[in-house]
């Protein structure tokens, strides 16, 4: 699946913290926090697929779950990355509380903004 991660750090070895946007945006929606954020974490904004420079791949399921997933292994096997804290807005928000269910033991934190979706189950 095409998922961009763009990184922004003074320093390699400061956590990773991970950006998902919602739908319709980009990773440079985060642009005016990443300086602030940069002196603390190592931040990767993603562009999920069809948003940004990723492309949109045919036949790819687009859920929040598969997303999720297909964005922890881009972290690890892409960048490296087996711990992370996620924050996510709207649709962003809905990945990464998916992200904590599908690797509880990779995602140390999560702030969800406004999350889309949810579920009454």
């Amino acid at each position: 699946m095409a998922i961009r991660a763009h990184l922004y750090t003074e320093d390699i070895a400061r956590p990773a913290l991970v950006l998902v946007h919602g739908l319709g945006s980009a990773g440079t929606i985060w642009k005016t926090l990443i300086p602030e954020l940069s002196k603390h974490f190592s931040v990767y904004a993603l562009d999920l697929p069809g948003h940004g420079v990723a492309p949109l791949d045919e036949g790819e399921e687009y859920d929040p779950h598969s997303l999720a997933r297909a964005i922890v292994d881009e972290m690890t096997k892409t960048h490296g990355v087996t711990e992370m804290h996620v924050a996510g807005n709207s649709l962003g928000g809905w990945i990464a509380l998916e992200m904590g269910a599908v690797a509880p033991e990779k995602v140390k934190s999560i702030t969800a903004l406004a999350p889309a979706g949810l579920w009454h189950q």
